[in-house]
């Protein structure tokens, strides 16, 4: 369930779906021969909610890494790692 802006720094509370920007990405690793399988179906959804403040200068991406970061909108080289899962090897 969302609580708060998924912004590491920013203490802003979850209240309604009518500010921010709502984030909606797959969680789950995938191999290969699995993505192959399932035809790019996901495996699991996980939703990311920035607030009206930090969505203006903001994104939530999963980047090369398979790590969901909170990412500049201005450059694509920082961010800050909101949960890692490049280390899951149930697939």
């Amino acid at each position: 369930m969302l609580s708060k802006c998924a912004n590491p720094g920013c203490p802003q509370q979850f209240h309604s779906l009518r500010q921010g920007r709502l984030f909606v990405l797959e969680t789950t690793p995938r191999s290969p021969l699995k993505a192959a399988q399932t035809r790019h179906k996901p495996e699991r959804l996980e939703y990311f909610w920035l607030c009206n403040r930090c969505c203006k200068s903001k994104r939530v991406i999963a980047d090369v890494n398979r790590r969901i970061v909170v990412a500049s909108t201005e450059s694509d080289n920082d961010g800050i790692v909101v949960s890692d899962i490049s280390n899951n090897s149930n697939h």
